[in-house]
């Protein structure tokens, strides 16, 4: 797998956590929503394990049950990128 691929969507999602105010839920979103659907077109590119670690981290954000009833795409972005992991996709 490209280990230099998924440092940068480490990379990413570190700059995402900590350059937004934790008031700013809406634009936070906007942007993991965004690597998530970079990393549903990578996703045979990237480590199963490193997928279920994001996986992880994204359930406590855009992949709670609240936002993906507003947000029909990230659901299936969501299943694109980590339907395969035998884990329960959201």
């Amino acid at each position: 797998m490209d280990e230099n691929l998924q440092q940068a969507y480490e990379d990413c999602l570190t700059v995402i956590a900590g350059s937004r105010d934790p008031n700013h839920q809406v634009a936070r979103y906007a942007y993991l929503s965004r690597v998530l659907r970079m990393l549903a077109a990578d996703r045979d590119r990237l480590s199963s394990g490193f997928r279920a670690a994001v996986l992880d981290r994204l359930r406590e954000t855009i992949l709670q049950e609240s936002h993906l009833a507003t947000a029909p795409l990230v659901r299936r972005w969501a299943e694109e990128a980590f339907g395969d992991l035998g884990r329960p996709a959201p």
